[in-house]
């Protein structure tokens, strides 16, 4: 289970999406509010789009003002990694309430 835990450390970050998020998160920052038109696309310019990771990407962008795309990583492994350890205490949890 520890390496299952640690094993994201191994790698960086491969989603070009994370970009997008900091981008979006920058954005949130700069203007003072959620965007709810997409601001990137040619073919959707104007578009409305749902602000619903709005509070990750503020998050992101913090880490990533702060302590660059390493901090972003660091985040995202600790709660990936926070997920594996509560699913694993989850059946034993389980088994001591009976």
């Amino acid at each position: 289970m520890a390496f299952m835990v640690l094993s994201p450390f191994l790698r960086t970050i491969d989603d070009f999406d994370i970009f997008t998020q900091i981008k979006l998160g920058e954005l949130i920052l700069d203007e003072g509010r959620l965007i709810t038109h997409e601001p990137f696309t040619y073919t959707l310019s104007g578009a409305e789009i749902p602000a619903l990771g709005w509070l990750a990407q503020v998050v992101f962008v913090w880490l990533y003002r702060r302590f660059s795309l390493h901090g972003v990583q660091i985040f995202h492994v600790l709660l990936y990694s926070g997920a594996f350890v509560i699913a694993g205490m989850s059946p034993r949890l389980n088994s001591e309430k009976r």
